[in-house]
């Protein structure tokens, strides 16, 4: 393969752009088949995006790179924008290597930096869970079917501890009554197939049953016809009413809803119920095992990380010095 093929391919469509680069020899090699899924899937939103910017792949420039990379922070983790940037580098490094480019435009492109302890540091009480979802409950700036949408939503996440994606992904035929029980099936982060069915039960379902005659209510009042493929979770605002969701806005409408009962960390996110979810299982006696298939986790050493950091925290030696000084105190010393 020549630099001037690799030229022409540039001003291909996307998707023969990427296939010629999944498909050469010299990079194809060591990407795995199963990543040249999420490769093909990156690699397809980032140039999306630069043709929504009126950029070609020729014009391609650092300063392009770190616009997207604050687009995604807005939107995911770290772990994920890493994955993303890991992959147009790989892409600059390529097309670099063919002179598409005098200067590598992933020059310095740092990536995401990643807490040790990120887990750990976000975990909500239940005792604070309860009173986020009572003050939802009993709020009066909200009509009811925004109400009832974010309870749904937020108690979902916090009960089946399913990421801001997966919420946003949930199709009214997902959920389904099976033998007597509510199950909704899960289209996880990284995965276009459908996942195994997550049993809902009552607490899970009822506010989601609740959420969805508010909804149905409303979308006969304008006429929207609400089919088995349209998203369980939708916007309610008046310019974009029945609109898929995105991940900024889950985490615009818990934001919104921790602050109303004053709780104003930056630390504390939409993020965290997954992680409270996760920790709280473990807390509850569920196996390793269990949780593991519970969050849907693709290696066990991540669910490990919660049960590492779960021990941390419940044999701190913070607790044995307050006791020693407590102790102290007490005896006049």
């Amino acid at each position: 393969m020549d630099t001037e093929i690799v030229l022409k391919s540039l001003d291909l469509p996307t998707d023969v752009t990427v296939d010629l680069f999944l498909n050469n020899y010299d990079v194809g090699i060591d990407i795995k088949k199963n990543s040249k899924v999420t490769y093909r899937k990156y690699l397809t939103y980032f140039f999306k995006w630069l043709e929504s910017k009126n950029v070609s792949r020729v014009e391609l420039r650092r300063r392009h790179i770190l616009e997207y990379k604050a687009l995604l922070e807005e939107s995911y983790e770290a772990h994920t924008i890493n994955t993303h940037l890991a992959i147009i580098k790989r892409w600059c490094n390529w097309a670099f290597g063919f002179g598409v480019y005098e200067i590598n435009p992933n020059r310095e492109i740092k990536n995401m930096k990643i807490e040790e302890d990120a887990i750990y540091k976000h975990i909500l009480s239940t005792n604070l869970f309860k009173r986020l979802l009572e003050s939802i409950k009993d709020s009066l700036s909200h009509n009811p079917l925004t109400n009832a949408r974010d309870y749904s939503i937020i108690n979902l996440m916090g009960r089946r501890a399913f990421r801001r994606i997966t919420i946003c992904r949930f199709l009214n035929k997902d959920l389904s009554d099976e033998s007597g029980k509510w199950v909704i099936y899960p289209r996880r982060k990284g995965r276009d197939t459908i996942g195994k069915p997550i049993v809902l039960g009552g607490r899970a379902y009822n506010p989601i049953h609740e959420y969805i005659i508010e909804r149905d209510k409303e979308c006969r009042k304008r006429g929207i016809l609400v089919g088995e493929d349209e998203p369980l979770f939708i916007s309610v605002g008046n310019t974009n009413f029945g609109r898929t969701l995105n991940p900024r806005s889950v985490s615009r409408l818990f934001e919104e809803r921790k602050k109303a009962i004053g709780i104003y960390n930056p630390k504390i996110t939409a993020h965290s119920l997954r992680h409270s979810s996760i920790t709280w299982a473990l807390e509850g006696g569920a196996t390793l095992q269990e949780v593991k298939e519970f969050a849907g986790h693709k290696n066990i050493q991540t669910t490990l990380k919660y049960a590492h950091n779960l021990k941390r925290l419940s044999g701190n030696p913070e607790r044995i010095i307050d006791s020693i000084i407590d102790n102290m105190i007490e005896k006049g010393a």
